[in-house]
């Protein structure tokens, strides 16, 4: 089946972490310029984890030729990022925090609340303030926003997805299919998107508040009967969805596969670099930072072995066709074998529920420390920016063999952000 006429999707994966979200934003920053410049206006589908939720649902709230706004809007948010308005308190000093949870717990009336340091009522203000706009097209049920958030279901203890995008809801029907053996297109396959649910403008904001409930410092959110938390406890960097969005698009033709971009956290600091960490919220977030960080290379190490793999097989192929072409079959005889290699189910295609891809993965990692996890001052906020917006160009326009860079790089990362 032909790919023309079909529209070309990007995905955006962006990690967690709190206040390091801000580089997140520089990123979606570098991107937007740069595909401004390139005049490519195609959708993209925003996956994210905890503060990479937030700015996924930000940035989703805008149509895909609004990028450049979108990204805007989303520093904007983090420029006016402080203590008062995520954390809710006008004290900073985390040992008075954590003296007024404990005495909470003491208080007969409130004392069987789960354990936290901080409300969350002003973030729940602030989402809604920020998100108005996406609960708007949802409720009107616009096809050109496509979002999904990770959280983590702390009452069934496993990870879960809430998305808003018709084409991935295609994809999630689609799965579906294989739950039930006795009626499945094929009952040696099982679905992979059964953890996945449909996101309603009437829990967006307890969505997005429970992706950035980090254990200990927010309390979790109930969402019907069960209990919410930190999307990053369960993975902090969400390129499940992503990969099957982008491998079921590719095999039912629903789109064509473009580019994905996965925003990744910074390597934890060596110890002796860190301050608090033997006291327990330092304890606690350190742990956080550690787990985060071990658990995310597999998951982006996976990504690219299937693609070498998937290259590697059909690279095979290729020489196969090209074997039987000098061996002086004739010209039918190798397009009927062409045929028969790329026919559906065929020998071009790698197994699985939905045939594995080669799908493009642009990888952006910190290249330097983006700071403690609920560090909202305005000059650590304004480095990760920064910091993003340069490692985002960087993945975009990689050196080539003498070290050198497109001139558009050097156009943009002039550019003021």
């Amino acid at each position: 089946m032909s790919t023309v006429g079909l529209p070309t999707y990007d995905v955006f994966v962006l990690s967690g972490g709190g206040a390091k979200g801000a580089y997140g934003a520089g990123a979606a920053k570098a991107l937007a310029v740069s595909r401004e410049k390139k005049g490519v206006r195609h959708p993209i589908c925003f996956v994210g984890a905890s503060a990479g939720a937030l700015n996924a649902a930000i940035l989703a709230s805008y149509q895909p030729d609004e990028f450049l706004q979108a990204a805007d809007e989303l520093l904007k948010f983090w420029r006016e990022a402080n203590n008062r308005n995520i954390l809710g308190n006008w004290i900073p000093w985390q040992k008075f925090q954590f003296f007024k949870a404990n005495m909470l717990n003491w208080i007969p009336c409130v004392g069987r609340r789960p354990f936290y340091v901080y409300s969350n009522a002003a973030l729940r203000k602030l989402i809604e303030s920020k998100t108005k706009r996406l609960a708007e097209a949802i409720q009107a049920q616009d096809t050109e926003h496509h979002l999904i958030v990770a959280v983590t279901d702390y009452t069934e203890g496993s990870l879960k997805a809430f998305y808003y995008s018709p084409t991935f809801a295609k994809c999630v029907d689609y799965d579906r299919l294989f739950a039930n053996p006795k009626t499945s297109p094929d009952p040696k396959k099982k679905p992979r998107l059964d953890h996945c649910h449909l996101l309603g403008a009437n829990i967006l904001v307890d969505v997005l508040l429970a992706s950035a409930a980090i254990p200990v410092f927010f309390p979790p959110v109930k969402i019907g009967s069960n209990l919410y938390i930190d999307g990053g406890v369960g993975n902090n960097t969400p390129t499940r969805e992503a990969a099957y969005f982008f491998r079921y698009i590719e095999e039912r033709k629903w789109g064509v596969m473009g580019q994905a971009y996965c925003v990744l956290l910074d390597e934890p600091r060596r110890r002796q670099d860190e301050l608090n960490t033997d006291r327990l919220l330092g304890i606690v977030q350190r742990t956080l930072d550690i787990y985060h960080y071990v658990h995310m290379k597999p998951i982006i190490s996976a990504w690219s072995r299937i693609n070498h793999e998937v290259d590697e097989h059909r690279d095979r192929l290729l020489e196969l066709l090209q074997w039987a072409e000098d061996q002086g079959w004739g010209p039918s005889m190798v397009a009927a074998l062409d045929q028969k290699i790329k026919a559906k189910n065929g020998l071009w295609d790698l197994g699985g529920i939905a045939a594995r891809v080669s799908a493009p993965l642009r990888v952006v990692e910190p290249s330097m420390s983006l700071g403690d996890t609920l560090n909202f001052s305005p000059a650590s906020i304004k480095r990760n920016i920064e910091t993003g917006y340069l490692d985002m160009l960087k993945a975009i326009y990689p050196q080539d063999d003498k070290g050198n860079r497109n001139r558009e790089y050097d156009d943009l990362k002039e550019k003021p952000i």
